[in-house]
């Protein structure tokens, strides 16, 4: 990540110039307004702001006091003291005194006074080298006390991190609540990034002493103007212009920063950068930039509610109170408590939850993120938040760029990364994607096995089972390729490798049929007219699909088995073949992918659909199925003479003539017809009872039925990688005229 993108001030407000500060400052006017206007009225009340690390305090803190600088009513009657955000040196209560003297001589400094502050400089040397503690805490009151009184100003206290002070001055908190309570000209305007117990623990010193005011995230308009001005500043003009492209990139930043403006800061300097390759890694770097941010909020907490932080933050997802004291095993009274106090402090959120009652999740879900990926030890979870977060931060469409070019990364790149695949196929919300990415992973970690050691992030006995038949199916391709490749007499003009991968991503044949090509070769330097077809076979698809077949990440025409399988063919498969990628399917998957690919509205290829259903049980009943889409075939002619020359092989000539007739196609394909039931009866070629222009084409096709009722017919060989078959687009067969050529479909 540039450095140009974000602030070089993420933590130290201080450091900006008043113009900077006043100019940035876009959130919290309301409440900067309800501050100055109390000072206005006389300063009558002491103020807590309460919110965890990031939500704006400590700028507040420093605005109040250029308010008061600012203003000329004001600066008569008021003075600001600013400390350091972190008060050290506190021991006791007269440092605490001192303190503030100092914090006066640098505002009167600041004001031209610097002879009073001359003279306040050296009451403090005196007062700081005094040994006895009472005379001390009382001597640099008085210096100060007395000022306020002689300069007749209220002295603003603007204290970060009150909870620290306090803490370090635990025996004197009655005495300073006496002070405050009775010299009004004291306002302490205090910060704190987490409840003061002091301040609402019945009995305390502080209790109900002040006007808390707790700092929750921004809403959408302060959030978009906090953008708009940092984009200014920085000169990001392609955030706004993100923004209102996708209005629900906004929503995106606000649920992951919480509304925090450190952190809405930090996804800026991301969200700068735009849609690059480079979005993950930039991401990784802004985690490690909050790390110390981070850690010091949760380890502000107290011990029990980092408990049920670590807990709600586990669970990513929103979980009811029941639920954490569950897994925290605390009592439920007591984790409501503290879930209301952490969503007080902005820490937790309420939020609806699936059993209709009040859930609660991390608010700040950037904050989620850092913490399950500092809390993970498999490396595959660290990389779902990472996939997580880029969802969230870069959208939908950005996440599914990346998601494509992991699974158009070659297993034998330097950045594939299996663990990276299986992160983001979680945080997927499209199934085919999530299973290619699953599948493409194991893949990968198949190959890697054969190769070297192995990747321990993927449990198949347990948390992976779901993968199991997947993994054992990839490995079962490996082993067909490494046959392949250590036996086979590769043909001219391919190497083993090539004729390795063309068969093991062959989309048309079975993983049986591929086994028993590779046991085959074992045995038999002579390549069988199945292999000659599948070693052809990388010319007829898109390449695309042949690597997807090859890597196991979809099934092949023959396999498809599912919906799921239907699915992811298609996503592998460009439009130019998706009509004969589903006619393939509709003849030749299992009885559900068939029924699928049938059913769906787009065209599909009738005549492949017949062909491939000579090769499955019941042949009948898919080719019934798939000439009922005849009126929508727009690919190719199913009339043609090699859809149906199976039927002779198979003695289903008077069937199919029968079922032509049901399905009443007889009349739009009469040669066919015709010529069915003369091979039915015998005949050879005499039909002098038709018509000539039925009795020439049903005469070629009767040729073709009894040339191909001659030919051996290999058991093991798929309809369509029999060398005989042809595709009707591309031989130009048209009805009545069937041709006698026979080649090898450049389809199929």
């Amino acid at each position: 990540m540039t450095q140009s993108t974000r602030p070089t001030t993420l933590y130290n407000p201080h450091l900006l110039s008043k113009e900077e500060l006043i100019a940035g400052f876009i959130a919290r006017q309301p409440l900067l307004t309800e501050l100055v206007d109390d000072l206005r009225r006389g300063g009558g009340q002491h103020h807590l702001l309460v919110g965890s690390r990031g939500t704006g305090k400590t700028t507040l803190l420093l605005r109040v006091g250029l308010a008061l600088d600012d203003d000329p009513a004001l600066a008569r009657r008021a003075i600001a003291l600013r400390f350091p955000e972190e008060q050290y040196n506190i021991i006791r209560l007269s440092d605490f005194w001192l303190n503030c003297l100092d914090a006066l001589v640098d505002a009167l400094e600041r004001r031209g006074a610097t002879d009073e502050a001359k003279r306040l400089d050296a009451q403090i040397e005196e007062v700081d080298a005094l040994d006895d503690e009472e005379i001390r805490t009382e001597r640099a009151l008085a210096h100060l006390s007395g000022w306020a009184r002689r300069a007749k100003k209220l002295v603003v206290l603007l204290v970060d991190n009150l909870d620290l002070v306090f803490a370090r001055l635990s025996a004197s908190h009655w005495a300073l609540r006496k002070t405050l309570t009775e010299d009004k000209r004291l306002v302490l305007i205090g910060a704190s990034s987490s409840a003061v117990p002091e301040t609402f623990e019945y009995g305390q010193a502080f209790y109900d002493f002040f006007n808390v005011h707790e700092l929750g995230g921004l809403d959408d308009d302060e959030a978009r103007r906090v953008l708009v001005r940092l984009s200014d500043v920085l000169g990001t003009p392609q955030v706004p212009q993100a923004i209102a492209d996708n209005p629900g990139r906004l929503k995106s930043l606000l649920l992951l920063s919480g509304g925090t403006p450190r952190t809405l800061q930090l996804l800026h300097g991301v969200l700068a950068l735009g849609s690059t390759r480079s979005a993950e890694r930039d991401i990784e770097l802004m985690v490690d930039q909050v790390t110390p941010y981070y850690k010091a909020r949760f380890e502000d907490l107290p011990a029990q509610a980092q408990q049920i932080v670590d807990a709600v933050a586990l669970h990513w997802h929103p979980m009811t109170a029941i639920e954490c004291a569950d897994k925290t095993r605390l009592d439920v009274t007591l984790v409501s408590a503290q879930l209301t106090r952490l969503a007080r402090q902005g820490v937790i959120a309420k939020v609806p939850h699936v059993s209709g009652k009040l859930g609660f999740q991390i608010a700040e879900r950037f904050f989620g993120i850092w913490y399950m990926m500092r809390a993970s030890r498999r490396l595959r979870r660290k990389l779902f938040w990472l996939a997580v977060c880029v969802q969230e931060l870069y959208g939908h469409d950005e996440f599914e760029r990346q998601a494509a070019a992991l699974l158009a990364t070659s297993s034998t790149q330097a950045s594939a990364d299996p663990a990276r695949l299986l992160a983001f196929a979680e945080a997927s919300h499209d199934g085919t994607v999530k299973r290619r990415l699953e599948r493409r992973a194991v893949s990968m970690l198949v190959q890697a096995s054969e190769a070297g050691p192995r990747w321990d992030g993927l449990d198949l006995d347990g948390a992976d089972r779901d993968l199991k038949d997947q993994a054992a199916r990839a490995r079962r391709l490996a082993a067909v390729h490494r046959t392949i490749v250590d036996h086979i007499v590769a043909p001219a003009g391919m190497t083993p490798q090539q004729c390795a991968d063309a068969v093991t991503g062959s989309p048309m044949d079975s993983l049986e049929a591929k086994e028993r090509v590779a046991a085959a070769i074992t045995t038999s330097e002579k390549l069988s007219p199945l292999l000659v077809n599948m070693l052809r076979g990388p010319e007829h698809w898109p390449e695309q699909l042949i690597r997807a077949v090859q890597n196991a990440e979809v099934a092949s025409f023959e396999d498809a088995s599912t919906v799921d399988d239907v699915e992811d063919i298609l996503s592998a498969v460009d439009d130019e073949h998706r009509a004969f990628a589903l006619g393939c399917i509709a003849g030749g998957g299992f009885r559900a992918a068939s029924d699928h690919a049938l059913a769906r509205p787009e065209p599909i290829d009738v005549g492949l659909a017949v062909i491939c259903s000579f090769w499955k049980p019941r042949p009948l009943d898919r080719i019934a199925k798939a000439l009922t889409r005849v009126d929508d075939d727009a690919v190719s002619d199913w009339r043609h003479v090699t859809v149906w020359e199976f039927t002779a092989r198979d003695g289903l000539a008077r069937a199919v003539a029968t079922l032509l007739r049901e399905l009443g196609l007889h009349e739009r394909a009469l040669p066919l017809y015709e010529a069915l039931l003369a091979f039915a009866d015998g005949k050879t070629g005499d039909l002098i009872h038709l018509a000539p222009e039925v009795r020439v084409p049903a005469e070629q096709y009767l040729t073709a039925f009894h040339a191909a009722s001659k030919r051996d017919a290999e058991t093991d060989t798929s309809p369509l990688a029999a060398p005989s078959t042809t595709n009707p687009r591309r031989s130009g067969g048209r009805t009545g005229k069937p041709t006698k050529a026979r080649r090898r479909s450049p389809r199929t």
